[in-house]
């Protein structure tokens, strides 16, 4: 941890759309939440004695901005050497942007199936339907996909489970190993002690 802009997506944590409680947490809930808090005024304390300074929020909305703007480019090039045309500009942008807010560092690219739910949740919930760049990018969003993954260097398949659902498809999951966890019937020794019980079981 280089810089205060790394701690800066640490600051803000919605549990509901009431706040960061819900008011069923439990108290390691709570002890973790503000726990966090607290650590990043000591990390912002020793950096400041480090000689560190916070950067204004507006620099960092800069660099969010930049960033996306810089992905729809490169998202476009991609796009018109698969299809032979370019995207909507709009609709580009606009998926950048929403796509890499509340990204942490260096993770802008990643891609998977959660994270395209979100992305589409928060489309239906926080576009106009009636805009044409909403339609536009609701097309976009498997490619869009599909070229993150790629720049993530994320495998094929992989890949294409993530774009099902931005497609609205169910992804196939025949592939995904089955793990089959069984009840521990002995306790684990305590370091430094002999197991009570002999070995445990297979």
């Amino acid at each position: 941890m280089t810089d205060y802009s790394q701690l800066g997506f640490l600051m803000h944590c919605d549990a509901s759309p009431d706040g960061p409680f819900r008011g069923d947490e439990s108290r390691g809930y709570a002890d973790s939440l503000l726990r966090v808090n607290r650590r990043i005024h000591d990390i912002v304390g020793a950096m400041v004695g480090r000689g560190h300074r916070w950067p204004d929020e507006s620099g960092s909305h800069r660099d969010r901005d930049a960033t996306a703007e810089a992905m729809a480019k490169a998202f476009g090039d991609w796009y018109e050497r698969r299809h032979g045309r370019e995207p909507s500009g709009d609709a580009a942008r606009w998926l950048a942007g929403d796509w890499v807010t509340g990204t942490l560092p260096g993770y802008e690219n990643a891609v998977s199936p959660h994270r395209v739910r979100a992305q589409l949740a928060y489309m239906d919930d926080g576009w106009l339907p009636e805009e044409p760049a909403t339609v536009a990018a609701y097309e976009l969003l498997p490619e869009w996909v599909r070229w993150n993954g790629e720049q993530a260097g994320v495998p094929g398949p992989l890949i294409e489970r993530s774009a099902a659902v931005a497609e609205g498809r169910r992804f196939d999951t025949s592939d995904c190993p089955s793990f089959h966890f069984r009840p521990r019937r002995e306790p684990l020794p305590r370091p430094g002690r002999p197991p009570l019980h002999g070995p445990p079981h297979r």
